[in-house]
C-alpha cells in the first residue's frame, strides 16, 4: 500500500520510539529515551513542516573513552568508560524522506 507524503507524516506523528538499556526495569536501574519519530524543516513545528526521523538499532561503541573524550559523558564517567562496568552504545538517527526535498530546500532541521 502506497501512502502520500502527508499520510506518511500523520502516521509518523502518532508513533512513539522507545529506546531502553538492557538493565532498564531491573534493580540495577538502567535508562530509557522516548521520542516521536518526526523532525521539522521550519521553525514552525507544524504538520505541514514535518518530516521523518528514522532511528536504527543500538550498537556498542568500541573504545568509548577515546570516542567520547570531548563529551559531558566523559567528564563525568571517564574513569569507567573503557571498562565493562559501563555499557556504552549508540543509535544513529536520520532525518527526512526522499520525496520531501528536506535539507536541500530549507537548510534547517529541528528535532
Amino acid at each position: 500500500m502506497h501512502h502520500s507524503l502527508v499520510q506518511q507524516v500523520v502516521i509518523i506523528c502518532t508513533q512513539m520510539v522507545d529506546l531502553q538499556t538492557a538493565s532498564s526495569g531491573t534493580a540495577q536501574g538502567g535508562g530509557y529515551l522516548q521520542w516521536r519519530p518526526v523532525a521539522y524543516v521550519s521553525k514552525q513545528r507544524d504538520l505541514s513542516n514535518s518530516t521523518d526521523a528514522h532511528s536504527y538499532q543500538l550498537s556498542d561503541v568500541p573504545h568509548p573513552g577515546s570516542v567520547l573524550n570531548n563529551s559531558l559523558l566523559y567528564a563525568v564517567y571517564s574513569y569507567m568508560l573503557d571498562t565493562p562496568a559501563l555499557l556504552t552504545q549508540e543509535a544513529i538517527v536520520s532525518f527526512g524522506l526522499r520525496e520531501d526535498g528536506f535539507y536541500k530546500k530549507t537548510n534547517f532541521t529541528s528535532w
